[in-house]
């Protein structure tokens, strides 16, 4: 059996840095990635390798597409576990050659669980997009929204700045209905997809918006189980302890914060609509909890919720299939 071959890489914006454990190399960064793909046909049997790399949002969207058509097995690895990796092996400069480097190490500690095969998939690709535009518009009309009370309180302030805000919120709340709307659409399109959201919005104080973010997480996560899923939304607790003194029980925040914001408003919402959340919730604060805590756990039990809601409706497709 051929041995499996790793090769790390980091991304820049322009540039993607591949070390073999010998040599590094260095290849444009661009759609298909023509150049690294001919290094890989001369040296390295694809079939065989794994390819090492930290996400760094949209400048990795060209490796992940070319690994995703080619079929190359992946690492993705936590970008905050990079600069800690070289603090460990020595290294004070911060370059891309080194980053590539650590991230070659870490090839030791990883095991088969780790390796993933990415998948393309249109409309879930198309459907991220238009939810991070969502999310990005929301945030720039809170911003502006803001902004134009500040003007109405201001005795200096310029008028037609005042009508300026308001068309641009005018143009954003016609642009996040455009976006609902093709969001819609995009589920409708496969009946799989319409299926998981329709059974995620129906647990009480989902909403819509909420159910496909949650679909979105699970799918493109692979999440395999609720302590996983617990995990990567920032949810479970971590405890600080130095000799006999315990600082403290918190959740982890290392997660997925928008995913956790709208797990939150989704608990308010739940611990009042939500007979089984709020019943939960109830008892909690019945036992002395803090009702930040007690919401906190109603958060963690509607994901839970969520994902058998969303697996339950993989393993029935599944059978039907």
């Amino acid at each position: 059996m051929q041995k499996i071959s790793f090769l790390a890489i980091d991304i820049s914006k322009h540039n993607i840095t591949a070390y073999d454990g010998k040599k590094s190399f260095n290849f444009p960064n661009e759609r298909f990635l023509p150049q690294f793909n001919t290094f890989l046909s001369k040296n390295f049997n694809k079939n065989f390798l794994v390819i090492i790399y930290e996400p760094t949002g949209p400048y990795s969207a060209f490796l992940e597409e070319f690994c995703a058509l080619e079929k190359i097995k992946v690492v993705l690895l936590n970008p905050r576990k990079v600069p800690r990796l070289l603090e460990v092996l020595g290294h004070r400069a911060k370059t891309d050659g080194l980053d590539a480097k650590a991230l070659y190490e870490y090839r030791k500690l990883i095991s088969h669980k780790d390796i993933k095969t990415l998948e393309l998939n249109e409309n879930l690709q198309k459907l991220a997009s238009l939810l991070s535009e969502y999310h990005f518009l929301k945030k720039q009309r809170v911003n502006f929204l803001n902004y134009l009370e500040t003007l109405k309180f201001n005795p200096w302030g310029d008028k037609e700045s005042e009508k300026t805000i308001e068309n641009m919120i005018f143009e954003i709340n016609k642009r996040l209905k455009e976006i609902e709307e093709k969001i819609k659409k995009l589920i409708k399109k496969e009946a799989d997809t319409k299926n998981k959201v329709e059974a995620i919005k129906n647990i009480e104080g989902i909403g819509f918006l909420t159910a496909v973010n949650l679909f979105l997480f699970f799918e493109r996560k692979k999440i395999r189980n609720r302590k996983e899923a617990v995990a990567l939304v920032g949810l479970d607790p971590i405890i600080y302890e130095s000799g006999k003194r315990k600082i403290g029980c918190r959740i982890s925040k290392q997660g997925d914060s928008y995913l956790r914001n709208l797990l939150y408003m989704a608990a308010m919402c739940a611990i009042r609509i939500n007979e089984r959340i709020k019943k939960f919730f109830v008892r909690l604060v019945h036992r002395g909890k803090p009702r930040k805590l007690a919401l906190v756990a109603c958060m963690r039990k509607l994901l839970i919720i969520a994902l058998a809601y969303y697996k339950n409706c993989s393993q029935n497709l599944a059978i039907t299939s």
